[in-house]
């Protein structure tokens, strides 16, 4: 969609010119694009609905509105990149102490009204879609609060791990599994990312082991391993030495 503008749209200074109908038709269609509130009818005429759904996205970054948008002003900027969606660039594993992966995208997402989330679930959710519909939210874990840079901390892990448990009859782990980033307001789709893969740990060992893991470190950090000879898949163990057996400092090793 062209949203490049001839003239400002919204709000008029005295003598300004401004409201063509063509831009005002693309402003609207983008307002509605991104959710904001009210709903407009896409008519071409700059009416109080369109000047207040202006105002709705502008709030949105903080402070007050001026119910105006510019041709190359910062509002018309904010929305396209909205609207072009975020791009997932980085998974990798990490440190369980600093959320067990390192997941980066780049986002333009204003922080009120607007939420962002990681998703695992490979559904095919397209701008304008009602996630509420779908039943259970096909969204892990709400990312809204971390940064784009690591957008999964140790409060998140938990909940990425019950995800994790959920997916397929077995859950899925050990296995990749793709991730996407989502941005919605008021369970509306604004724009979605990329996929990609996401290394899963293996299934957490509940069970008990033959020798105390904390006897020489009861605090810990403590991470997962896999196919240690005599330790059960799965355990939580230091990254040490225990026993013999060196244990992997990362989620998926």
């Amino acid at each position: 969609m062209d949203i490049t503008l001839l003239g400002p749209v919204g709000v008029l200074q005295k003598k300004e010119k401004g409201n063509d109908l063509r831009d005002v038709t693309k402003v609207q269609s983008l307002l509605n694009r991104a959710c904001c509130q009210p709903t407009l009818q896409v008519s071409g005429k700059c009416d109080d609905e369109t000047i207040e759904a202006i105002n709705d996205f502008q709030t949105a970054w903080g402070g007050s509105g001026d119910g105006r948008i510019l041709p190359t002003g910062l509002t018309l900027k904010r929305l396209r990149a909205l609207l072009d969606g975020p791009h997932l660039s980085r998974i990798e594993l990490n440190k369980i102490k600093h959320g067990g992966y390192l997941i980066s995208y780049s986002h333009v997402r204003p922080p009120r009204k607007y939420k962002a989330y990681l998703a695992l679930r490979n559904h095919a959710l397209a701008p304008g879609d009602n996630v509420a519909n779908l039943g259970e939210l096909p969204f892990v874990v709400d990312v809204s609060d971390r940064p784009a840079g690591n957008a999964v901390g140790p409060d998140q892990l938990p909940e990425l791990l019950k995800q994790i448990g959920k997916l397929g009859e077995n859950g899925a782990w050990g296995i990749d599994v793709y991730c996407t980033v989502y941005v919605t307001r008021d369970d509306l789709v604004v724009s979605r990312s990329n996929s990609l893969p996401l290394q899963s740990p293996v299934k957490p060992y509940a069970g008990e082991l033959d020798f105390d893991v904390t006897a020489d470190d009861s605090e810990g950090p403590w991470y997962y391993t896999m196919n240690s000879p005599g330790v059960a898949s799965g355990t939580m163990l230091h990254e040490e030495r225990i026993n013999g057996v060196f244990c992997s400092n990362t989620m998926g090793s």
